[in-house]
């Protein structure tokens, strides 16, 4: 994300700055908070860093690459559909 457009989207969207975006970089040594993927803050599209947020909160929770941010959605940020997908997937020994 450009820097420029980070300072209106992350207050905006997130109420973080700019600034705490880049601490929580820092903080999870630029790796996704789940799988732990480098993320590429030069924006290439699975490993750039998306903001993880509680969407009935509004709650910012950590930083992930774009892969696990899409997965968390796709479970609509549910543990038990989480649970029940790894399930399926070992039971097929994925």
């Amino acid at each position: 994300m450009r820097v420029a457009t980070r300072k209106w989207n992350l207050p905006a969207k997130y109420n973080i700055t700019s600034e705490r975006f880049d601490e929580m970089l820092k903080e999870q040594d630029y790796k996704c908070a789940c799988c732990g993927v480098e993320l590429d803050t030069t924006g290439r599209q699975h490993n750039k860093p998306h903001v993880d947020h509680n969407h009935l909160t509004g709650e910012v929770r950590e930083i992930l690459c774009g892969n696990c941010n899409l997965a968390a959605g796709k479970v609509k940020d549910s543990s038990e559909i989480a649970k029940k997908l790894a399930d399926y997937l070992k039971k097929w020994n994925c």
